[in-house]
């Protein structure tokens, strides 16, 4: 049962490395740094930027949101998850919709 574990937990440990390194590394840069930076930089060019500065503030807050999302995406099992849910929902409302309309 221990080396199943083991495996079940190396494979999963294999299967994040290869691509959180490069998301979650990119997600706050696009997300936070970049928004952050333009909105400190432009008052110091003397440049305006009007409505587009609370691009800034909504991606920040938006970023939170992202992060779980991703890693919902990356990881296999969490994917098939993410497929198989929605479709038993649909095939328990179904099935009681049928049992409904027999009743009726």
């Amino acid at each position: 049962m221990f080396r199943e574990v083991a495996e079940q937990s190396y494979n999963l440990d294999t299967r994040i490395t290869d691509y959180v390194a490069y998301t979650f590394t990119a997600l706050p840069t696009i997300f936070i740094y970049i928004p952050t930076i333009i909105v400190f930089i432009t008052p110091l060019l003397n440049l305006e930027i009007g409505p587009w500065g609370n691009i800034a503030i909504v991606t920040i807050h938006l970023y939170p949101g992202t992060d779980p999302l991703i890693l919902l995406i990356l990881i296999s099992d969490f994917r098939g998850a993410l497929i198989k849910t929605p479709q038993k929902i649909l095939n328990a409302t179904n099935s009681v919709i049928q049992k409904s309309t027999t009743i009726l």
